[in-house]
């Protein structure tokens, strides 16, 4: 039954819908969807449509009187204002770069956008950043609904999804109409319905508001530095380097940017120096795609893992700080220096970037040979590849039969003698089966977390991103490029334990990114015996569920027994898997040495907290708790 208190809602809704004048806003009664209450909150946006009543009616003599109508009538006509999509024949699209057809939150948006878009943000219609924004919030907010409200998959129906998503906006607007047992009168559902649209529009608008304060900025910024860059002092003629005087977000803006204009590939940029915030300089790589780790032309090979004076007798360029290990960014203490570094590295041909087999083309500054050579030869050789290709002792992956699975106090430790945190930043492995709920615990401890923390997570999976894009959807993160993930394309645990490199890498980029606190990776799903290697993992975390059975903590494994901490998930179900929770606890004391063990019900917040305690505490005793770069306070 209804919970809820309406009446301030019905009378507000009363007070916008209480007449069927000559100026009105009609659109249908009934359970009401997305695409028309972001539609109704669009047109209220309008001076012409501000006050004018709303009629939610399928009544079609009232529909015929009203001065705009969407999502009923069966009718699309612009000239009279009328926009439905239901009709036999319906087939309009945003324009002819889109093939979603439009929902009445389109065709509004379509019909109405610039306008709306000129009152919002005081500008003139036929202004240029108008032109861009309508088509940009079409293609970020509003075709979803359009997609969704007719019934459009994101992708081939004939692929089976591996979840349910239900809490976007379409989904969350459905949720406000009532239950089958609840009352379900008219002025409640017009009141619901009030609800609904204010909830849409708001959303929309914030992210109107995002586009225009931060987007269409940095946007600007990119076009500037693309417009500057031949002639930039100290640059490359050909423009493959792009300089920016002040740090601003760039990656996306310069792939979109790059196709519109559009620059050649030769002319294409290869680095990117910019500030940091403490007044250093930095040059990063252009990777292949926004999200790729894969660059366009990674810094030299002989360069990486170098740091401070070594790497400038090396180079010969003074002020050198480091180039990262993969040698997708390096820095420097000036400008000057950054430029140079770039520079030089444009001149290092493809052979230099470690391709097997090649001569190494030393073209780096003068006096740089003879030192290169020097700390090539004292360097110990690491491979970043990964790749499942080769065999299982390749790679140190065996199935070596074990005669006991160890003892939690035996466990082996991480060494923190000489660990740079600046480098990687306190790292939490979270491992366990498939469905066990370790995504879910992820995306709780970084809602928990993330205001305090700055932090940044790598997922594993096989074949897909599915985790990472879980992650993203239900916005762990923000911005949402701390969440980067890896597909192993083989056993997961390899990934976590006898070849890390792979995460290692993604884990080392996203500090030298963001300069984390904390660090999160999460293996695929695997076995009990898919334990982490300390020189990965800081913190283990293992998670099982109670739907196999009492039984499991018994079975042993690593995992279960050696885990830093081991959580039991899913403790709402016991009762109906027939799972008793006081035989895993006995269990699990017993082949744990009494090492942490928590039960939880992530989906309902139980135990979650203290997960977190531990994590913090192991944080404080490892001495990483007073590194890496604070999140911006909230004002």
């Amino acid at each position: 039954m209804a919970a809820t208190n309406e009446a301030g809602d019905q009378a507000s809704a009363a007070k916008r819908s209480k007449a069927e004048g000559s100026e009105s806003i009609i659109t249908h009664s009934g359970t009401f969807h997305a695409d028309e209450a972001l539609a109704v909150h669009l047109l209220r946006k309008l001076p012409a449509y501000r006050d004018a009543p709303l009629v939610r009616t399928r009544d079609a003599a009232a529909i015929d009187a009203g001065t705009i109508v969407v999502d009923v009538g069966a009718e699309y006509d612009p000239a009279r204002h009328r926009y439905d999509h239901h009709q036999r024949g319906f087939t309009e699209v945003f324009d002819d770069q889109h093939k979603t057809k439009l929902s009445s939150a389109g065709l509004v948006w379509k019909h109405f956008g610039r306008q709306i878009l000129s009152v919002h943000l005081q500008l003139a219609e036929s202004d240029d950043v108008v032109a861009l924004l309508h088509t940009k919030l079409y293609d970020d907010f509003v075709e979803a609904i359009d997609a969704i409200d007719n019934g459009i998959s994101q992708y081939p129906s004939d692929l089976k999804p591996a979840y349910k998503s239900r809490t976007d906006l379409s989904a969350r607007v459905g949720y406000l109409n009532p239950s089958w047992n609840d009352e379900s009168s008219a002025a409640i559902l017009d009141a619901r319905f009030e609800r609904a649209s204010h909830m849409a529009g708001t959303e929309f608008f914030e992210r109107v508001d995002y586009t225009f304060h931060a987007w269409l900025p940095a946007r600007q910024k990119v076009i500037d530095a693309l417009g500057a860059r031949k002639a930039y002092p100290g640059g490359d003629p050909q423009g493959r380097m792009l300089v920016f005087d002040e740090f601003s977000s760039w990656k996306d803006h310069l792939f979109r940017l790059e196709a519109e204009l559009p620059i050649p590939d030769a002319e294409r940029p290869v680095y990117v120096v910019y500030p940091d915030e403490s007044g250093k300089w930095r040059v990063q790589a252009v990777p292949e795609s926004p999200e790729s780790f894969v660059s366009r032309k990674a810094l030299p090979e002989q360069w990486r893992g170098i740091r401070d004076q070594q790497l400038s007798d090396l180079t010969g360029i003074p002020g050198c700080i480091f180039v990262h290990q993969s040698g997708f960014i390096g820095g420097n203490a000036t400008k000057d220096g950054a430029l140079r570094m770039a520079r030089d590295a444009l001149s290092i041909g493809p052979a230099a970037q470690g391709q097997a087999g090649a001569p190494v083309v030393a073209s780096f500054s003068k006096g740089a040979a003879t030192a290169a050579a020097a700390a090539a030869a004292a360097a110990p050789a690491h491979d970043h590849g990964h790749s499942h290709g080769s065999s299982a002792q390749e790679h140190g992956h065996t199935h070596d039969v074990m005669d006991h699975p160890g003892r939690f106090n035996d466990r082996d430790v991480p060494n923190y003698e000489g660990r740079n945190w600046n480098e990687r930043a306190f790292t939490i492995g979270i491992g366990g089966p498939v469905g066990s709920g370790k995504t879910a615990l992820l995306l709780a401890l970084c809602r928990r977390l993330r205001d305090e923390l700055n932090i940044a997570v790598v997922t594993n999976d096989i074949f897909t991103r599915e985790d990472q894009e879980f992650l993203r959807r239900h916005s762990a993160l923000s911005p949402e490029s701390k969440i980067r993930a890896i597909e192993t394309g083989g056993c997961p645990h390899a990934a976590i334990r006898e070849d890390i490199s792979a995460n290692l890498e993604a884990l080392e980029q996203l500090q030298a990114e963001f300069e984390t606190q904390m660090l999160f990776v999460e293996s695929g799903g695997d076995n009990l015996a898919a334990a982490y290697s300390v020189e990965l993992a800081d913190f283990h975390v293992y998670v099982i569920d109670v739907a196999g059975g009492d039984k499991v903590p018994r079975k042993g494994g690593p995992s279960i027994t050696q885990s830093d901490v081991l959580v039991i998930n899913k403790i709402d179900l016991a009762d109906q898997v027939g799972a008793s929770l006081d035989v895993m606890k006995r269990d699990a004391d017993k082949i744990r040495d009494g090492g942490p063990v928590i039960f939880t019900s992530v989906k309902h917040g139980d135990g979650v907290e203290g997960v977190v305690e531990l994590i913090l505490a192991a944080r404080r005793c490892a001495g990483a708790d007073k590194t890496g770069k604070p999140i911006a306070a909230k004002a």
